[in-house]
């Protein structure tokens, strides 16, 4: 005959199932919690809207259009046709859109170009850089002269390879500027 089981040992099997069911009910909360919150919780990269890449991409943008200009007035072969349209906000848009030219072609052709072309950067001691801007220089200077408006580059080795050593330094004097101003810059 099956012994009774004593007081004890009674406590302690209610005691193991309800430990067993604590656990149980908190890995189904903690499925269920997940489930319900994956979409807003667990993204990989942030919107740029919430991590303030957006007034990043806008101030870049400015400080490019504003360097794109003073680079217009020094170098005697780059120049800006205006888009058709009222002259002072058509030439300003142009600028803008020269501005994000230059950021779309660098990131398209600009890093490939770079990594492609790392040994001539470490066998010249980085004097290829100039070459490569002036080639993406060229690149948009091609693309604005096919639709007409834009930045339009008309020689290589003078235009757009100074173009391009004017560009940086005049984009870094600007970024200066508005980073004293206490705009966030990158």
């Amino acid at each position: 005959m099956a012994k009774a089981p004593d007081g004890a040992s009674v406590r302690r099997m209610k005691r193991v199932t309800c430990e067993a069911d604590v656990l149980r009910r908190r890995r189904r909360e903690s499925r269920r919690r997940s489930t319900l919150l994956l979409p807003t919780t667990r993204r990989i990269v942030p919107p740029l809207w919430e991590t303030g890449g957006m007034t990043h991409l806008v101030v870049q943008t400015l400080i490019t259009a504003a360097a794109i200009w003073l680079t217009t007035l020094i170098i005697p072969g780059m120049h800006v046709e205006s888009m058709p349209g009222s002259q002072p906000v058509a030439l300003i848009t142009t600028y803008l859109v020269a501005a994000l030219a230059i950021a779309v072609v660098n990131l398209v052709v600009g890093i490939p170009l770079k990594v492609l072309s790392l040994p001539l950067y470490i066998l010249t001691l980085g004097l290829w850089s100039f070459i490569i801007n002036a080639v993406l220089l060229w690149i948009v200077g091609a693309i604005s002269g096919a639709i007409g408006w834009g930045l339009m580059v008309e020689r290589f080795w003078w235009s757009a390879v100074l173009g391009a050593i004017v560009l940086g330094i005049a984009e870094w004097l600007v970024g200066a500027v508005a980073r004293g101003l206490g705009v966030d810059a990158g």
